[in-house]
Formats: structure tokens, sequence, C-alpha cells
């Protein structure tokens, strides 16, 4: 279709009644999906803050339960340090699957799917460690703020620790 057959037809009574036909159309559904929508719509934002707020309240149950007691921060610590060295070793892991991937040796390579293998192994190893990264970033906020609230708690209302004298 050339340029002139274009404006030709775009400027026809037919395109013209065709598109209008397909606005009141469109609308016409719109009218009747519209109600669907906002019905589906509404109820996912009430789950969505339901269990939002459950999971706020678990988590400042947590932070509570370690805050209470310095050994379980210090497990805690432990836990998140072991999970930092495994993301790391997992990320080395993808690495590494990478770099072979592509200097195997022919007989390795000229495998069917050889190569392939090798580079979705290292997109696993990769994935794990991210997302065991990810846990770990929200397993640490958690212990900071009971670090954080633990020190409050220790300190006394003119903000130095017990024990060193000063008066109220």
């Amino acid at each position: 279709m050339t340029y002139e057959e274009f404006l030709r037809f775009v400027s026809s009574p037919f395109w013209w009644l065709s598109v209008l036909v397909a606005a009141i159309i469109a609308n016409l559904i719109t009218f009747a999906v519209k109600a669907a929508l906002d019905r589906a719509f509404a109820a996912a934002s009430t789950t969505w803050r339901v269990r939002r707020t459950a999971q706020v309240a678990k988590t400042n149950a947590l932070i509570d339960e370690l805050s209470k007691d310095p050994t379980d921060l210090i497990m805690a610590s432990h836990r998140i340090v072991s999970g930092e060295l495994k993301s790391a070793v997992s990320v080395i892991f993808a690495i590494l699957a990478t770099i072979l991937a592509f200097i195997t040796p022919e007989e390795v390579v000229s495998r069917p799917g050889g190569q392939i293998t090798m580079l979705i192994l290292a997109l696993v190893f990769m994935m794990v460690g991210l997302m065991s990264a990810r846990i770990l970033d929200a397993q640490r906020r958690i212990m900071t703020d009971a670090n954080r609230r633990r020190k409050s708690v220790m300190t006394t209302p003119s903000g130095s620790p017990p024990g060193t004298g000063a008066s109220t």
C-alpha cells in the first residue's frame, strides 16, 4: 500500500465509521467488565493489606523475642553469617560453572547440550545465591532492629548505661 492509497483509505467514510463502531464496542466491553474488575482489585487489595499487617506483626514479635535475650541475638547473627557464606559460595560456583561452560574440552562441549547444561547449572547457582542474599537481607534488618531495641532498653532515661552512677 502506497502513501496515497493509505491517505485515500483514511479519508474515506468507511474508515471513520469503522473507527466509531470499534470505539462504541470497546466502550460497551469496558462498561461490562469494569464492575467485575473493581471487585477483583478490591479483594486483592484487602488480601494484600491483611497479609502485610500479619507479616509486620510477626516481624515485630520476632524483634521483641530477639531483643530480650542476647544469646538469641548472637545465634541469629551466626545464622546470618553462615547464610552469607553459603550465598557467596553459590555465586562463586555460578561463576566457575560459567567459565567451565566455555573452556571445557571438545568431547564435553560436542555432546548434545553439554555447554547448555553448564550454563543452566550456572544460572541455578546464581539464582540460589541471589535468593538467599535477599532472605539474608531481611533477616539482617530484623536483627539490626532487635539490637537497636535491646540497646534502647539497656540505657537509662538519662541516656547513660545502667550502673555508671548517672542519676535521673
